[in-house]
């Protein structure tokens, strides 16, 4: 299946430069508490800051996973379906997962900014306000619920589309005999 991978390159870019440099800096992070506790220095930040980038990198992560097709799903379903029914039933998931990502995005950014910024906790150790790692969640399911639009709902309707035009050509040509 070719991808059509023309549009929002640009997020594209800004995309996968996150992910290098959140994996550059978990490679440093981490090698520096490796070595600080080798050494004996104390250094607390490395841990939490570590799982805070970990996790954002995961999240950015499944978005860019979501340009390959690469995301959670169960084919089966798909495949369990006459070949004719089947671009309906891969329809419907794309749409059914676009809604859960918007459903979760929505969501998390209420409950980021009704529970957790307008409480005031802070992280433990870094002291940064804590619903600012807690947005990872929100920005991962956005980019996932973006690229399947892009990667496979807008294809998948395009497709279906065409093939509508297809079979009303055909029964045209069928009517003019």
């Amino acid at each position: 299946m070719k991808y059509e991978l023309n549009t929002l390159k640009g997020l594209n870019a800004i995309e996968k430069v996150i992910c290098i440099l959140l994996v550059a800096a978990l490679f440093f992070i981490v090698f520096w508490q490796t070595l600080c506790r080798n050494i004996g220095i104390d250094c607390v930040w490395t841990d939490e800051s570590a799982r805070y980038l970990f996790v954002l990198l995961t999240y950015v992560g499944a978005g860019l996973a979501s340009i390959l097709g690469k995301q959670i799903k169960i084919d089966i379903l798909v495949y369990i379906w006459p070949k004719i029914i089947r671009p309906f039933i891969e329809l419907i998931g794309s749409i059914v997962t676009v809604i859960f990502c918007i459903f979760v995005t929505i969501s998390t950014l209420d409950y980021n900014i009704n529970t957790v910024l307008a409480g005031g906790r802070l992280s433990a150790v870094l002291q940064i306000p804590i619903g600012v790692p807690y947005m990872a969640v929100s920005i991962g399911y956005l980019l996932m619920g973006i690229r399947t639009l892009q990667i496979e709902t807008i294809p998948y309707i395009k497709r279906l589309k065409r093939k509508k035009t297809e079979i009303e050509m055909i029964e045209e040509g069928r009517s003019e005999e």
